[in-house]
């Protein structure tokens, strides 16, 4: 039910840290909007995390907590400089440099919005990006 794997790459005020998240559903939708100044791409993304995702090492943090100490966690939040990739990307940042390699070598998208869906038998989050 969960078959793909994305990469996560979310902004510290010491740089970016990159978390590899396996089991989670990556659902594309491929779209334009046409106006009287042409058309224009309207991509978007949904992504659905179970809390028990595959983080590797990585641990779970809510944004407040990651913010304080990051190392070693991850967070879900929609802060403009946080982008995920579907499959496992390669792209390491390096600690107080630029993401600009990512955003133009890789399809990252920001993320737009978490949804926390904490009830019933299959707990996840709800990702949307664009």
């Amino acid at each position: 039910m969960f078959p793909h794997t994305i990469t996560l790459y979310n902004y510290t005020k010491a740089g970016y840290n990159r978390t590899v998240l396996r089991g989670v559903l990556w659902e594309d939708t491929k779209a334009k909007n046409v106006n009287k100044s042409g058309s224009a791409a309207v991509d978007s993304v949904r992504v659905f995390i179970p809390f028990d995702v595959d983080s590797g090492d990585a641990v779970y943090k809510l944004p407040a907590d990651y913010q304080i100490a990051p190392a070693g966690s991850w967070t879900m939040q929609t802060k403009p400089k946080d982008f995920i990739v579907k499959g496992e990307c390669s792209f390491a940042p390096v600690p107080g440099g630029s993401i600009s390699e990512l955003t133009q070598n890789y399809d990252a998208l920001s993320i737009t919005s978490v949804t926390t869906c904490d009830f019933g038998s299959l707990q996840h989050w709800e990702v949307g990006g664009k």
